[in-house]
């Protein structure tokens, strides 16, 4: 072997070996940096070359490129599970939101206002001609309608908060769609050396799992590696380098507070033209919102609107059967005001201010003693109205809390085992892409030692050199 070639092959293991503790330290420096993928240098053999003596010797090692090490299938499903992930926590906290802002312990108790009311009601049949017993009817009734009105703006509000979320998302989502176009780009001019852009591989990759716990996407990579982004609908959010459709907000119709809430469509920033927003893109974060804000708050306030209706026109009718005190019949005197069921719950209010304008007594019975009207009103807490199903009021207002609380239980256990779900495939990824300091501890050592042979080779081959010039 020529002193020169023997020279080389130790310069070009030197700077192998080189390179082999850079990416080890780069693993280590990076071992708590999220989303970061463990990179291995790949290694080849330089050829062989014949010598002078004609015989064929190895000319050394070179690194070839360096390779992150990641299951593109695991990757895959983990991308996928974000998608679920994000639908399924989005939901549960709206909901306990929900359930939340429907809490008797947060806010006037809509049902102890509304037993209150009753109590009041036995109250004022003790005692037909109390006047103190009529205000305090009056004001229970007041307490009672204020509940229905603070429970209905408190779903409002969730409904509201879900929708400014909504916007929230969309501004999320496109950042992440221009992450991904550019990382597209840088990509694609690096495909051609042959070379890994792993730091640009590794930001589209979170930006891509950010953008599926949004919204239902699904990809396919081209061959300078550059990932198609596409809605579950067809519609093409990424292609190439280039942003094809983002998300947009419009104006929509009203809400439970009368203010329009936002509609989300496609937006194509090079023509203008726009596309709504396919239902099967509406899954992740986005979709959840969507279901929380159009579905969940809407039934929520039609059921308080059939209770509140419900109750209105029960207690209107008794009170519009019999005579005031001064014996004048009621029949165009409601207590409740309101009109239709949509929004009764918003619009309900007491209707009288004079306590002596309460019917106590049936039109066939003394105004000042008969109390037979007022015990028919007291009587409706327990009488099941057709308006509610045939359920009492409090057992319908029991029955719809519940129902709150089992969706929103539902949703919990639904969400924590997407999130176990999920989190099983993090640890795969951990052990497959993650940096282990054990290993890498091991590889230090390893191109630590083969770079001090290579050291060594020079250093012999140096004294080798040494001894031919002396010679000569």
């Amino acid at each position: 072997m020529a002193i020169s070639t023997a020279l080389g092959i130790a310069a070009r293991a030197l700077m192998a070996q080189q390179a082999g503790l850079t990416v080890v330290g780069n693993n280590i420096a990076n071992v708590n940096t999220p989303g970061y993928t463990r990179q291995v240098p790949v290694f080849v053999e330089d050829p062989s070359l014949p010598s002078d003596g004609g015989t064929v010797t190895g000319s050394g090692v070179r690194v070839l490129r360096i390779d992150q090490v990641v299951d593109t299938l695991l990757e895959q499903r983990r991308t996928e599970a974000q998608t679920d992930v994000g639908y399924q926590t989005a939901r549960r906290d709206k909901l306990n939101d929900l359930v939340e802002s429907t809490n008797d312990l947060n806010q006037t108790a809509l049902g102890s206002a509304l037993n209150s009311f009753f109590d009041a009601a036995d109250g004022l049949a003790l005692r037909p001609a109390s006047l103190v017993d009529r205000q305090t009817l009056l004001a229970r009734a007041g307490t009672l309608a204020g509940a229905f009105n603070q429970r209905y703006d408190a779903i409002a509000g969730v409904q509201r908060a879900a929708d400014a979320k909504i916007s929230d998302l969309v501004t999320r989502a496109n950042t992440d769609i221009d992450t991904i176009a550019r990382a597209n780009e840088g990509i694609a001019r690096t495909a051609p050396t042959g070379q890994q852009p792993n730091d640009l591989l590794d930001q589209r990759q979170s930006a891509l799992n950010d953008l599926a716990s949004i919204l239902g996407v699904s990809t396919t990579v081209d061959q300078f590696g550059q990932v198609r982004i596409a809605g579950d609908s067809g519609i093409v959010l990424v292609e190439g380098g280039v942003v094809v459709n983002q998300l947009a907000v419009v104006d929509g119709v009203p809400g439970l507070d009368d203010n329009a809430l936002h509609d989300v469509q496609f937006t194509n920033p090079s023509n203008g033209q726009t596309h709504p927003l396919p239902a099967s893109l509406q899954r992740g974060e986005l979709g959840a919102l969507f279901q929380v804000r159009d579905v969940d708050t809407v039934t929520a306030v039609g059921n308080l609107d059939v209770l509140a209706a419900g109750l209105r026109d029960a207690v209107n009718a008794v009170q519009t059967a019999g005579q005031d005190l001064s014996g004048n019949p009621t029949t165009t005197t409601p207590l409740f005001s309101g009109s239709g069921v949509a929004g009764a719950s918003r619009s309900i209010a007491v209707a009288i201010s004079d306590p002596r304008a309460i019917a106590t007594a049936l039109t066939t019975e003394g105004a000042t003693t008969g109390n037979g009207n007022i015990q028919a009103l007291a009587l409706l807490r327990t009488t099941p109205l057709a308006a509610l199903g045939n359920q009492t009021a409090t057992g319908y207002l029991a029955t719809e809390t519940g129902r709150l609380g089992e969706d929103a239980s539902e949703v919990t256990n639904r969400a924590s085992a997407a999130q176990t779900f999920a989190d099983s495939l993090d640890q795969q990824h951990a052990s497959v892409s993650g940096v282990n300091l054990n290993e890498e501890l091991t590889n230090l050592l390893r191109y630590q030692h083969a770079f001090q042979a290579a050291s060594q080779v020079i250093s012999v081959v140096n004294t080798t050199l040494d001894a031919l010039i002396q010679m000569v």
